[in-house]
């Protein structure tokens, strides 16, 4: 009788480790494609949550306008981005709408730890308080709690970079109301040049970096109100 031999043959070095750079490599473009989606949903929630704040404070000034049956009182303003080393970079506007004061400062992220090192930080960046007759000087934002009865519509890691209050037609007494919010680090933000360019730039934008973008939105709103009081 014939003894019967089974021969198996396995798997050898190259044919393993072509097979491990094959799957090292789908692994790789699983999680290149994971990142990417990440990114782009915490991308979306910055833009949207920087979109609802914008829209928030545009929404507070204007129905404060809209039912004002006292003038507007506008006294230092501020509208445009900061140029680095301007020396108007720690300037504060304000300006009344009938008892409601908004005091603010341009460009300077929200920080609630700010200490003053940073010329580009502050503790509030937009406060609103009620005051009878209204009052023709601005607060202090750079301490904890500016006044008692007032309160803080930007939070923290944002930025105005645009904010005014105009006369469009005295006559109908028709205002117009820009405001402009960023979030982010001062590296992920840059000065945007409109066409036709301005002086000094009104906006900003948020660098051009593969890096960091997720952390970066900006956004604007422009409405016209008429007082109807």
């Amino acid at each position: 009788m014939k003894k019967i031999t089974n021969r198996q043959r396995g798997f050898t070095i190259i044919e393993l480790m072509i097979a491990t750079t094959i799957f090292s490599l789908i692994l790789m473009i699983c999680l290149a494609g994971i990142m990417q989606i990440t990114k782009m949903y915490y991308r979306s929630i910055t833009q949207n949550r920087t979109r609802e704040v914008a829209r928030v404070i545009i929404d507070e000034i204007s129905e404060a306008v809209r039912y004002s049956n006292q003038n507007i009182q506008i006294g230092t303003t501020v509208t445009g981005p900061q140029v680095e080393g301007d020396p108007e970079t720690n300037a504060v506007g304000y300006f009344c709408v009938g008892p409601r004061r908004y005091t603010y400062a341009i460009d300077r992220q929200v920080k609630k730890n700010a200490d003053g090192s940073n010329p580009k930080q502050i503790k509030h960046a937009l406060w609103v308080d009620s005051l009878a007759g209204c009052s023709a000087s601005s607060v202090d934002l750079t301490i904890d709690t500016p006044t008692a009865d007032g309160k803080d519509l930007l939070p923290e890691n944002m930025r105005l970079y645009n904010l005014s209050v105009s006369v469009k037609n005295e006559t109908e007494k028709i205002y117009e109301i820009s405001v402009g919010v960023a979030y982010g680090d001062e590296d992920l933000l840059s000065i945007k040049t409109p066409d036709p360019p301005t002086d000094p730039p009104t906006d900003l934008t948020c660098e051009n970096s593969f890096v960091g973008t997720e952390f970066c939105a900006t956004t604007k709103f422009l409405v016209t109100v008429q007082k109807r009081l």
